[in-house]
């Protein structure tokens, strides 16, 4: 017999003969065994049941539909306990146990467009403009990049490197070694090594305003076992622009001016600023 459907409706057959619910070319939705009860999902208007004593009826809600073993679908394993290799489908509760880890180590990294600031470590963080943090309890100021446990530059447009390594100076490059495997060792000795920028504060200070080198040994407790600068122009010597006045600069022994590529290009953005996210 035939039966008008619904499209996409989903609809019961029972039948106490068995039967058969087939569309016009043939394709069979479901077999109903002897005094059974099958689904099926009508994909037309009409379908064609084999038993003309069968009730064929409208589900309301297809998650009334029983369970595999009396022919309404398949029946699917799910974990209960995360697992990656597994095939099968994973519970709410177990997904989130898996993604809680990643969860708490995601909260350690921020990315603040408006402000330019990156910052990536526990309890690392950024004031300002422009600044990237990295490691733990690493901070930053404007323009400044702090890189290494407890790394701190705690001024503007100054870059510390090395664990515990500190800046409180403007326009300095500070780079902290240490000499024992732990920091923290009552034992250890730092070595600060300051790249100190022309004109900064530091370089007038102690260089007359030039561009210098500088370092400071210093036990756990601060103390200074050993310091001092260095003029740049003073260890630098070859291939600088600045030759005695009796020297022909035309000369094939004059010297090569220190210049890298692109050296000369204005300090100004590379390249248009993209628009970011707010």
């Amino acid at each position: 017999m035939k039966i008008k459907t619904q499209k996409g409706k989903t609809y019961a057959v029972s039948s106490m003969n068995g039967c058969t619910v087939t569309v016009g070319n043939g394709m069979v939705l479901c077999s109903v065994s002897s005094a059974g009860q099958a689904y099926f999902v009508a994909p037309g208007h009409e379908v064609e049941v084999s038993d003309a004593e069968a009730q064929v009826t409208p589900c309301e809600d297809f998650n009334g539909a029983p369970a595999a073993a009396q022919g309404g679908g398949e029946s699917i394993t799910v974990d209960a306990t995360y697992s990656a290799t597994s095939l099968n489908a994973q519970s709410g509760v177990a997904v989130q146990e898996a993604i809680a880890p990643l969860q708490e180590r995601v909260k350690y990294v921020s990315i603040n467009w408006q402000y330019g600031q990156t910052v990536l470590g526990h309890s690392a963080r950024a004031e300002g403009s422009y600044a990237t943090c990295v490691g733990a309890k690493s901070y930053g100021k404007n323009y400044s990049v702090a890189l290494g446990y407890s790394a701190q530059s705690i001024t503007h447009a100054s870059v510390v490197l090395g664990a515990y390594a500190n800046s409180k100076d403007v326009g300095v490059c500070v780079v902290a070694s240490h000499s024992t495997a732990d920091p923290t060792s009552d034992e250890n000795l730092q070595t600060n090594l300051y790249l100190i920028g022309a004109g900064s504060p530091l370089a007038t200070t102690y260089e007359g305003g030039e561009a210098c080198l500088g370092y400071v040994v210093k036990d756990k407790k601060g103390n200074i076992a050993a310091c001092g600068t260095r003029k740049l122009s003073e260890l630098l010597t070859n291939n600088t622009a600045f030759a005695p006045s009796m020297l022909d600069l035309d000369s094939p022994a004059a010297p090569t001016p220190f210049l890298p590529t692109g050296i000369m290009v204005p300090m100004e953005e590379a390249m248009e600023e993209e628009v970011m996210p707010s």
